[in-house]
């Protein structure tokens, strides 16, 4: 009887080109029979051994499926509570790598399906009814793994961080000499690895190929031991939010949510980041309240709003002489200008109102004065522009001495007509 259901099996998906969903949804006997028959088979080739490879695994996926996650973790003290943010950030990675193996899987069994439907040989048709076989129990049980940690993570993780954040003292001191110290060790580091990069750009120039093999073994134990200060610095900052949160000091908590994220950012993927950034909007929203969360967000993502805007600014949108003009610049330049020929007018009205209201004053000495300063303002405003445009004024110092040269010499007559026509210029 068990034969003939073998028999009919084999023959539905050899002579269908369609996804066989009896061998689908088949159990573990079924399969050691399919394999038992495969090795009682005369046929020996690269096609059959491939046949039964799959089956191994089909079998073994069916009969011995993953162990489901855990986290069990008791939580005492600061050095317990240090390691239950690491491994919830480990399982948070770990979660969104099993993600990113679902679409990949699922993409596969998308191909693969197409593949089962075009095809017209035989033999290659059963081994991709096992391969997409395969890739349905691998992705049912994935499913169920992620559904599994979405439980986790909603009724045990977060409710495990919020206890220990109400419970576990700190030792706020010795966490901020520890950032310190972390960041010393971290500059350190990052100058060695500078260093070995120089080292190992001047050896390649050489075509000492052995030395660059080693300096880039070193540069691997670096990289290692930098990475290791970061995640150590990722982990403080997470003790002293906690401390924050424990104060409900919003301000803080969100300055050092921020440091955390922006760190999250070099160790993981967005998708971790992201779900980390979750994380503590609930934590804030239940020790803090909706209110307090939502003001302190908002005032956060105005920081930032203004930061971003500031750095557009003063990014450079040309250069002059190797000086980077930006456009906060320009914008200053402007203002600057606009302000010395307002000032400018305003000084040659208030001279003209002057000489009206006074006798002594001729009208040729009024408008002397009115220009002599208007145009005195207008030139200072022009040189402190330059100044605030970077631009060296050394050459205009030379320029302006080469002048006052010219001027002693040959250029009395010039300046004379010049004065002249500040006087008569009514």
């Amino acid at each position: 009887m068990k034969q003939l259901i073998l028999l009919c099996m084999m023959t539905l998906f050899l002579f269908g080109a369609d996804i066989n969903s009896t061998l689908v949804h088949a159990d573990a006997k079924t399969y050691e029979s399919l394999l038992a028959t495969l090795k009682k088979s005369q046929i020996h080739n690269d096609e059959t051994a491939l046949q039964k490879a799959l089956l191994y695994k089909i079998i073994n996926i069916t009969k011995y499926p993953p162990k489901p996650p855990s986290f069990d973790i008791r939580v005492q003290n600061q050095e317990d509570f240090e390691q239950l943010v690491q491994k919830t950030i480990q399982f948070i990675n770990e979660s969104f790598e099993k993600k990113s193996t679902l679409q990949h899987l699922q993409q596969k069994q998308q191909t693969l399906k197409e593949e089962i439907l075009g095809e017209n040989n035989n033999s290659k048709l059963f081994t991709l009814q096992l391969q997409y076989t395969f890739y349905t129990k691998a992705l049912r049980t994935l499913k169920e793994e992620l559904n599994k940690r979405e439980t986790i993570f909603g009724k045990q993780i977060t409710p495990l961080l919020l206890r220990s954040i109400q419970t576990i003292s700190f030792d706020q001191n010795k966490l901020q000499k520890r950032v310190s110290q972390i960041e010393q060790d971290l500059d350190s580091v990052q100058k060695k690895i500078e260093a070995k990069e120089v080292e190992k750009e001047r050896l390649e120039l050489l075509g000492r190929k052995d030395r660059v093999k080693n300096i880039e073994q070193s540069l691997a134990l670096l990289q290692k031991e930098k990475r290791k200060l970061l995640e150590k610095k990722l982990i403080t900052l997470f003790d002293l939010y906690t401390i924050a949160l424990q104060k409900k000091e919003t301000k803080t908590v969100f300055n050092l949510q921020k440091k955390i994220l922006d760190l999250a950012k070099i160790l993981n993927d967005p998708h971790t980041v992201k779900r980390l950034k979750t994380l503590l909007t609930k934590l804030n929203v239940q020790i803090l309240g909706k209110g307090e969360t939502i003001k302190g967000a908002t005032l956060q993502h105005i920081k930032e709003a203004a930061n971003l805007l500031w750095d557009k600014l003063n990014s450079p949108l040309f250069m002059i002489n190797q000086t980077p003009i930006s456009t906060l610049k320009l914008f200053i330049t402007l203002l600057i200008l606009i302000f010395g020929y307002l000032l400018g007018v305003l000084y040659k009205k208030s001279i003209q109102k002057l000489a009206q209201n006074s006798h002594s004053i001729t009208p040729s000495t009024k408008t002397l004065l009115s220009n002599i300063g208007y145009y005195t303002i207008v030139i200072v405003a022009f040189v402190i522009t330059l100044n605030v445009l970077g631009i060296d004024l050394s050459s205009i110092a030379l320029i302006a001495g080469a002048l006052s040269v010219g001027i002693g010499f040959g250029l009395q007559n010039i300046v004379s007509n010049f004065v002249s026509g500040l006087i008569f210029d009514v």
